[in-house]
């Protein structure tokens, strides 16, 4: 939701307001005709500007929300190589009661180490990163750690992904303008 113009008239006082998130998709598999999603336009402004500083930054600045008791936290790897979109993702992360940022990483490669380091049950993946691909990176890491869930990211529309997205391992393709706080629910891990 977009914050209305000023000058513009809103909805009365008191009036319910609703919105429909459109869900994760899940990636085709090979072979496989990409059903169309509502929403992705495959361009987005997130991360498209900033200098990248380089290196690995753990999640002691990455906040997140409380954990209730007698339940453990979904410990989230965000790998970027666009400093503003890792703060966008870092704060919808923190918008998930019980989620929190674990580690960012830049690179295909730093993602791989900080994924065995630290054993998230979430990764959001960009697709194109510096060094090997998001998508390579995706194989690495559940060859070593299979029940990561893995989401990949990117600005494309579904019928344009890469054609190695779909069997790469991924759990699902969020555009990265669609990547909200109900879309990371969904992909709640089980167990």
């Amino acid at each position: 939701m977009t914050a209305a113009d000023p000058g513009a008239a809103g909805p009365a006082p008191g009036t319910t307001v609703g919105a429909v998130l459109p869900t994760p998709v899940p990636l085709p598999t090979a072979g496989s005709t990409p059903a169309p999603t509502a929403g992705s336009t495959g361009a987005s402004t997130a991360g498209s500007t900033g200098a990248s500083t380089g290196g690995v930054s753990a999640a002691g600045t990455a906040g997140g929300t409380a954990v209730e008791p007698g339940t453990t936290a979904v410990e989230v790897l965000i790998v970027d190589d666009q400093r503003p979109f890792r703060t966008i993702a870092r704060t919808v992360v923190g918008m998930v009661g019980g989620w929190r940022v674990a580690a960012e990483a830049e690179t295909g490669e730093q993602a791989v180490a900080e994924a065995l380091r630290i054993r998230p049950a979430v990764v959001l993946m960009d697709i194109n990163l510096p060094g090997i691909s998001g998508i390579e990176a995706t194989r690495r890491i559940l060859a070593a750690a299979p029940d990561t869930r893995i989401v990949l990211l990117s600005t494309y529309a579904l019928d344009d992904l890469p054609s190695d997205a779909a069997d790469c391992g991924a759990v699902a393709y969020v555009n990265k303008e669609d990547l909200t706080p109900a879309r990371l629910r969904a992909l709640r891990p089980t167990g």
